[in-house]
């Protein structure tokens, strides 16, 4: 079909244009014309031809003459669809061009009204299908458009059928500048855009590839989430056939596949590929499609683009934020596309704006980061195909994924990430226990120094308090030699155990402060400061004596009272070697051989701290009680007392002899002591013990992660140490070299298990149970989950798998209620037939 062709709308006068079709030339007296073109249009309304036939033959002239409601007879003739009536007015000479007030002609009203009929007979007439409307300034939301534009929008197929049988420009431009292809094509109508593309001659494809803002493929890939997928593939075909520049890019620099990938269609995406559509664009935000498809979450479509082999390196590529793919695969929870990244290139300790780790963001955005970490750790443990009592049997364990890909002085990063989190039961798989104990004994002769110094530290501070505060006290003032002595040998030990502490506070100060730990330090490292050199201490040596229990100063033998023999300096002190002794029996926690026990007693201490807040309010119901009915025994003579009494109690300590002998006893006397004994050392005291032994496999387990934890945070505070230390002048480049090449272990490991003549200090040797758990889970095709890291649901697993049998058996009894009901239905059916029989035979033998 030939195409007419037409001025560009934004180059013509439209206002000239609208002004030549109205009025033409009209004369005669206003109010006169008024009235009789209202009569016209009034009469046209109500349907009613032979009026409206002899109205235009008294007034002919008035068949264009606008309305007061800005309409010619021709436009309402559309508007009532009334065919006669249009005939006649185009008869009288009505002009098929002419605008309303609103800028309409009467084909863009027949369009908009459906009215096929209408729409030929002004098509037949000279009505342009090319027309654009003018609609005035204040009409919002209005389009101007050609008539066949106005069909398209509406999807009204038969419509454009109709207008495309007469000379058309399709590309000419609405206001959106949107040609009739690019709007059915925005519409996702295949059914419109087939009958627009036979249109179509070559001479079309170079007007397709004008749009400077987006193609016809672009159009169809916009806000398309929702649709079919065949439908928009269906439509890609079609744009196809007249336009193969499937490459071009939008403003934003955006191609045709990154808006697929970001509505996540991985068929229109592998149709695209297959057209050879470059997945190596990059858009102006940096972003590559292996962006926008994590975006999405959709691990089909990356997929696709990986099959490509083009976009590997792109996989850790990061966008103008900083953002690499894993960060957006993360943000739409996808634990398929993370898992995808991660095996092709992207790493856990990779980081994204703000410094943060791909590991990081797997645990506060993945609902499944447990799974997908023990996952991703598993396929880093391997054996050989031997059998695995041959002497060359061995057992590789790849540290790659732990390992720092930019950082290699720190190896531990990933590890510092799971402490604290869920995550967390992780560091007692394979793969990491393996590390850490390989990477413990590269440094363990440190720690053993570290533990040394801290406890020369303790000694130190003790001998001290001991000489301060003792029964044979030295007076500091006239051994001020000795002092100086200890202050320089305080401060200088001090300083030295407190470098690991402040390196692995500033490496992750907000774990670090979150501890209970850090505190009990700070206190008492605060407490020994203060006591060794705050200036003029003068203790007093104090005794009980044992006949009045008065306080006695031992070199005066003077009565001093409970203010002076238990001075600030002397609680101070018994604070500091209180909490100096936790800290290094917590320091010990380290030891492969101390540390379970030591941390189960820290699991059961803050088990049995949260059971006595939980009844704190009894035990103070019981003080209260106590103090004021036995406020003349001397354990219950002040709220204190009597509060830690009721606390003694709780072991079984009962001393009702205190009581009874310490004042007349009524019967409300003798019930609460028999309520106190019933409740508190019966009750309390024995559910307390049941707590603490409760779970003893699970508290062993606990004890081991936690040992791990305290082992893990030493290794990743001396990594930050010399890493901090790098690019120091104070400190040796020879010395940091050493302690580097001390931590450093290799990235695979391979270990014979069988082998003869083993090295037990052989660094690079793995605990036994770690390498039966290690085999056991490389050996496995599909592996079992481990159920060690979830003791604590075993419960709801029980609860689960009872309420399932529960539900099978009752499934069951009703099948043999059915059954028994059909056998007493057959039983009843065969005993009628039998009788039936029997009345017959009776019968036979009668005749």
């Amino acid at each position: 079909m030939n195409m007419i062709p037409m001025c560009n709308v934004n180059n013509c006068d439209e206002t000239d244009r609208a002004a030549t079709r109205l009025g033409n030339g009209l004369e005669g007296p206003v109010s006169q014309r008024d009235e009789d073109i209202r009569a016209i249009i009034e009469a046209i309304r109500k349907e009613e031809l032979d009026h409206v036939t002899s109205l235009l033959n008294e007034h002919p002239e008035l068949v264009n003459y606008m309305g007061q409601d800005g309409s010619s007879p021709l436009h309402v003739s559309c508007q009532v669809h009334h065919l006669e009536i249009m005939k006649l007015l185009l008869k009288q000479g009505a002009d098929v061009e002419l605008f309303d007030s609103f800028g309409n002609t009467p084909l863009h009203l027949a369009v908009k009204e459906c009215w096929l009929d209408g729409i030929k007979e002004l098509l037949e007439h000279g009505s342009s299908p090319n027309e654009i409307n003018i609609p005035t300034s204040k009409m919002e939301e209005s389009y101007r458009e050609t008539p066949l534009h106005t069909a398209v929008r509406l999807g009204v197929l038969e419509s454009v059928s109709l207008l495309l049988q007469y000379n058309l420009d399709l590309g000419v431009k609405d206001s959106n500048n949107n040609s009739v292809l690019h709007l059915a094509v925005s519409l996702h109508r295949p059914d419109l855009l087939e009958l627009l593309v036979k249109e179509v001659d070559g001479s079309f494809e170079s007007e397709a590839k004008s749009s400077v803002d987006h193609t016809l493929f672009h159009a169809a890939l916009n806000d398309c989430k929702d649709v079919d997928e065949s439908k928009i593939i269906k439509i890609l075909e079609l744009i196809w056939s007249i336009n193969h520049d499937i490459n071009k890019v939008n403003l934003q620099g955006e191609s045709p596949l990154f808006l697929a990938c970001r509505s996540g269609l991985p068929n229109v995406v592998s149709f695209l590929l297959s057209k050879g559509c470059d997945p190596m664009v990059i858009t102006q935000r940096g972003q590559s499609s292996l962006h926008s498809a994590c975006q999405a979450g959709c691990s089909a479509t990356l997929k696709h683009l990986l099959s490509t082999g083009l976009v590997n390196n792109l996989v850790t590529k990061t966008d103008n934020d900083n953002n690499s793919p894993f960060y957006f695969a993360a943000h739409s929870s996808s634990n398929e596309c993370c898992e995808i990244l991660l095996k092709n290139g992207a790493h856990l300790t990779d980081t994204n704006e703000g410094d943060q780790t791909n590991c990081s963001l797997i645990l506060e955005r993945l609902p499944t980061a447990l799974q997908l970490l023990r996952k991703t750790f598993d396929a880093q443990i391997s054996v050989c195909e031997k059998s695995e009592m041959d002497p060359c049997f061995s057992v590789s364990f790849d540290y790659s994924v732990l390992l720092s890909s930019k950082n290699e002085n720190i190896q531990s990063s990933i590890i510092s990430e799971l402490i604290g989190s869920s995550a967390e039961p992780l560091i007692k798989h394979p793969l990491l226990e393996s590390f850490l104990f390989i990477k413990w004994r590269h440094i363990s002769s440190f720690f053993y120094f570290y533990v040394t110094l801290f406890l020369i530290y303790v000694l130190l501070h003790t001998s001290f308090i001991f000489l301060t505060f003792g029964q044979n006290a030295v007076d500091w003032s006239e051994n001020t030699g000795l002092l100086v002595v200890y202050q320089i040998s305080h401060i200088h030990v001090l300083l030295i155990t407190l470098i690991p502490d402040t390196i692995i506070m500033f490496s992750n100060y907000k774990k670090y402060l979150l501890q209970l730990e850090t505190y009990s330090k700070l206190i008492a490292h605060t407490s020994s400061i203060i006591l060794v050199f705050l200036p003029g201490i003068k203790p007093i040596n104090v005794v009980v004596s044992p006949l009045n229990g008065t306080f006695i100063d031992t070199r005066t033998d003077v009565n001093i009272t409970d203010d002076e023999g238990l001075s600030i300096e002397r609680q101070v002190a018994s604070i500091s070697s209180f909490l100096i002794w936790v800290e290094f029996m917590l320091l010990l926690g380290r030891f492969p051989e101390l540390g379970s026990f030591i941390l189960m007693f820290t699991r059961v201490a803050k088990s049995i701290i949260r059971f006595l807040m939980a009844f704190l309010s009894l035990i103070i119901g019981f003080s209260i009680s106590f103090y004021i009915l036995f406020h003349k025994v001397p354990v219950c003579a002040s709220y204190q007392l009597s509060f830690v009494k009721i606390l003694m109690m709780m072991t079984g300590e009962i001393a009702y002899s205190e009581f009874v002998l310490g004042q007349e006893m009524s019967l409300l006397h003798l019930l609460f002591l028999i309520l106190l004994m019933f409740m508190i050392p019966v009750l309390l005291a024995n559910l307390l013990i049941g707590l603490a032994v409760n779970d003893l496999p699970s508290l062993k387990r606990q004890g081991k992660i936690k040992r791990l934890v305290k082992e893990a945070t030493y290794l990743v505070g001396y990594e930050t140490f010399i890493a901090y230390t790098l690019n120091k002048k104070f400190f040796p480049r020879k010395l940091h070299n050493f302690l580097t090449s001390k931590s450093r272990i290799k990235s695979q490991v391979s270990i014979k298990p069988n082998k003869v003549n083993q090295d037990p200090l052989d660094k690079y040797n793995v605990p036994k149970e770690t390498l039966i758990e290690a085999i056991t889970l490389a050996k496995s095709e599909s592996p079992l989950e481990d159920f060690s890291h979830h003791f604590d649901d075993m419960e709801t697993i029980f609860k689960t798998f009872q309420a399932k049998y529960n539900a099978d058996v009752m499934h069951q009894k009703k099948k043999i209620r059915k059954i028994i009901d059909v056998c007493t239905l057959m039983k009843a059916q065969i005993d009628n037939l039998q009788q039936i029989v029997m009345e017959q035979s009776s019968q036979h033998k009668n005749k």
